[in-house]
């Protein structure tokens, strides 16, 4: 697992959207605020989906079983639908998950507790912040299953990488091929920013084999043209 991480980590959740483009895969979801430092967060997804308080009886507080059963280096993805104005995410569950070794926290809505993320040098992405608590408003649905976060499932070990420009998931089984494919567009912008640098026209870096690069044969150990 951290070798995985440690390749994933070198790309930005750009050059993997563009690479789950070219694989047709879902190609990421924007619209995240990263509360705590500037990082990217890479990991296996753990998952929690959170609903409305109905009024029944439960002996521990959303979050806490996920936290429990995460490996070190997971990620907690949390769908968090239902309530608007009531977090799903907060300080001291961070403090719990940062203990556990957890990598980082994705909430599809909203969190409290900001301070302390940065308090803790820990990292969550979260749609934005309210003050409100979860308590009396918000339960846990279940944790453990499928979810989905702007539209995009996400399965239990399914890999999940988050910047400040978004959040890109990848299906457990794609992630191999995923790397080649990113490794191969990341060297082929590389080249297009020397020339750039260079002085060559924009329109010629930029033209129509940019336009179309994503389109090109990228399995079976086909290249992405660098030209």
């Amino acid at each position: 697992m951290s070798e995985l991480a440690d390749q994933l980590r070198g790309f930005d959740t750009c050059t993997l959207s563009d690479a789950l483009d070219a694989m047709g895969l879902p190609s990421g979801v924007g619209g995240f605020n990263q509360y705590g430092p500037a990082k990217r967060i890479v990991g296996p997804a753990t998952t929690v989906r959170l609903v409305a308080d109905d009024g029944r009886p439960r002996e521990q507080h959303l979050g806490t079983a996920a936290i429990e059963a995460a490996h070190p280096g997971s990620i907690i993805v949390v769908e968090h639908l239902e309530v608007c104005d009531a977090a799903g995410w907060g300080g001291l569950l961070s403090v719990a998950a940062q203990h556990a070794q957890v990598a980082g926290v994705v909430v599809d809505g909203t969190c409290r507790d900001v301070d302390d993320y940065f308090d803790l040098d820990f990292i969550v992405l979260a749609r934005r912040s309210v003050p409100a608590t979860a308590r009396s408003r918000v339960i846990e649905g279940e944790s453990g299953s499928s979810i989905t976060i702007g539209g995009v499932v996400v399965n239990p070990d399914d890999w999940v990488v988050g910047d400040r420009s978004g959040v890109v998931v990848i299906p457990a089984l794609a992630v191999d091929e995923l790397i080649n494919v990113a490794t191969k567009i990341a060297q082929r912008e590389q080249l297009m920013m020397a020339d750039l640098r260079s002085g060559v026209k924009v329109t010629e870096v930029l033209g129509r084999q940019y336009e179309t690069m994503l389109n090109e044969p990228h399995r079976g150990g086909e290249t992405l043209s660098a030209s």
